[in-house]
């Protein structure tokens, strides 16, 4: 028995450190060339293009393993929340038109008249949601004072009702989907007199860096919603205590 989040968090952070490993070699390598009395200085100059080359693909390859592996991640561990399958078009239309033209002088009462008819299609209910709450942002960055009632907000979490939590779920789970479209993992190279004549540099993008501790906390966050929700959260995540009996079998 195992947590599977806590394979890919191993899984991630081997592929991190492979990376920053085959740069380190690369250096070395490329220092020993640079001193090699048997190259001419064109043969040196040859040597790093094509030490470079072997890096990037090295790199390209370990981006691949990675992105694949948030891949695999997200696959095991989303859930879809319960959606009346209509697409609701008219009824959105019509939310979004009066939020536009009540704007901060929308009340509880006007948000439930919009809301009802969504409240069995969560998706188009966080969109509202969303829609809402940057406005409300613009608002704060603006003057002072001006934005929605504080009932606003309240009627939204009423509406999002037990799901609030899902919802911050899914958000958090989205985090790993963008890896996707992050680029992977790039080097720099540096050339130098001295002791060291070549420093290759690794360039890790944060959210990769990041990413063990967000495959941590959604797998933690899954384990505290399969108990409230377990018919969105279907996957069982081991307890500790469990983890410890299954140990002693």
């Amino acid at each position: 028995m195992e947590r599977t989040y806590e394979s890919y968090v191993a899984r991630t952070e081997a592929i991190i450190k492979n990376f920053e490993d085959e740069v380190k070699e690369a250096q070395e390598t490329g220092c020993e060339m640079m001193v090699d009395w048997r190259y001419s200085a064109e043969g040196r100059i040859d040597n790093i293009k094509n030490l470079k080359v072997g890096l990037q693909e090295k790199a390209d390859n370990l981006t691949k393993h990675f992105k694949e592996n948030a891949r695999k991640f997200c696959n095991e561990y989303k859930v879809t929340l319960p959606n009346d399958e209509k697409t609701h078009t008219e009824d959105v239309a019509n939310a979004l038109k009066v939020i536009d033209m009540v704007g901060f002088k929308l009340t509880p009462d006007i948000l439930k008249s919009i809301m009802e008819p969504l409240k069995h299609s969560y998706t188009n209910m966080k969109m509202i949601h969303d829609v809402i709450y940057a406005k409300g942002n613009v608002s704060e960055a603006g003057l002072a004072g001006i934005g929605y009632d504080e009932a606003i907000y309240e009627t939204l979490i009423e509406y999002m009702g037990i799901n609030t939590s899902a919802v911050e779920y899914l958000d958090r789970l989205k985090e790993v989907e963008d890896i996707e479209n992050i680029p992977g993992f790039k080097f720099s190279v540096s050339m130098y007199g001295g002791a060291t004549p070549v420093i290759i540099t690794p360039d890790v993008p944060y959210f990769y860096l990041t990413l063990p501790d967000t495959m941590k906390e959604l797998g933690k966050m899954y384990a505290t919603l399969e108990n409230e929700f377990s018919e969105l959260f279907t996957k069982h995540i081991p307890t500790d205590g469990e983890l410890i009996l299954s140990s002693l079998k």
